[in-house]
C-alpha cells in the first residue's frame, strides 16, 4: 500500500493494489474509490481526513485486508 498526500488541496490518496482504474465510485461524500476491470478495489481518495473513520466499513465490505493496517487516527496526526 502507498498513501499520497497532496498539501495544497489536503486530499489523502491510499493506493492499495497496482492496476488500470476503470471506474471510480463515490462512495460516500467526499470518499471515491477506484476500481479495476474485475470490480477489485485499487485505491481510495479522501477529500476529508475526517472521512478516514470510514476505512475499516470499506476495507471489510471490499474485502481489503491491508486496508485494516491504516488507522484513521495516525492519517490525521500525520496529515492534519
Amino acid at each position: 500500500m502507498f498513501i499520497e498526500y497532496d498539501s495544497s488541496s489536503q486530499v489523502v490518496y491510499l493506493k492499495l493494489k497496482h492496476g488500470e482504474v476503470v471506474k471510480t465510485k463515490e462512495y460516500k461524500k467526499e470518499i471515491f474509490l477506484d476500481f479495476d476491470k474485475h470490480n477489485k478495489l485499487l485505491g481510495i481518495e479522501l477529500l476529508n481526513l475526517e472521512d478516514s473513520l470510514y476505512l475499516p466499513e470499506i476495507a471489510h465490505k471490499f474485502s481489503a485486508p491491508s486496508l485494516k493496517k491504516v488507522h484513521a487516527e495516525h492519517l490525521e496526526e500525520v496529515y492534519a
